[in-house]
């Protein structure tokens, strides 16, 4: 077993220099807290090397990254239902970056109102529901990825993800507001 500790240890930092710094968004979008993000990336690489300690590696490398993601998600929902986590801040990701134009103070507040109010609709969601959109909407990721992540078809992710989107905009228009001008 000692022949097998080095190679799982490369593969590991390979993973890790190839997958940490998107995962890190994704589990920092999904908890609303960076340093909770980052203790939960390094237990997603420390759980993956102790579970490959006595088991052998998936053949397909490649396809390891939907299961990193798995496995934060699931470390991610254990630390919420442990801590009753379930206040998120969306507006770090979703405010204009340093090099946006500059607005005026109406436009400024009328923007801090739509994020403030989508993140509250985002709220409202079921943990599944509200992930898929994250994944989708906020990483940009393709139907593909997330499949592999979810543990599911394409067209299943394709269905939930309607399904998230018509819960959200049912949602918005209790209060009147569309959060489809806004993902």
């Amino acid at each position: 077993m000692s022949g097998e500790a080095p190679k799982l240890e490369e593969i590991c930092r390979n993973l890790y220099a190839a997958h940490s710094r998107e995962l890190y968004v994704f589990l920092r979008r999904f908890l609303g807290d960076g340093d909770l993000a980052e203790d939960v990336l390094q237990e997603v690489f420390i759980s993956f090397y102790q579970y490959y300690q006595t088991r052998p590696l998936p053949e397909d490398l490649a396809r390891v990254k939907g299961l990193l993601y798995r496995i934060g998600s699931n470390l991610s929902k254990n630390h919420m239902q442990s801590f009753h986590r379930r206040k998120v801040d969306y507006r770090a990701e979703l405010l204009p970056g340093e090099d946006a134009p500059v607005n005026s103070l109406e436009e400024d507040a009328m923007a801090e109102e739509t994020l403030r109010e989508l993140q509250e609709l985002l709220l409202l969601l079921p943990e599944k529901e509200r992930r898929l959109l994250i994944l989708r909407h906020v990483q940009s990721m393709r139907l593909e990825e997330m499949a592999e992540i979810e543990g599911v078809s394409i067209s299943q992710v394709s269905r939930q993800i309607k399904k998230a989107e018509r819960m959200l905009a049912a949602e918005g228009r209790k209060i009147d507001f569309d959060p489809a001008r806004y993902l």
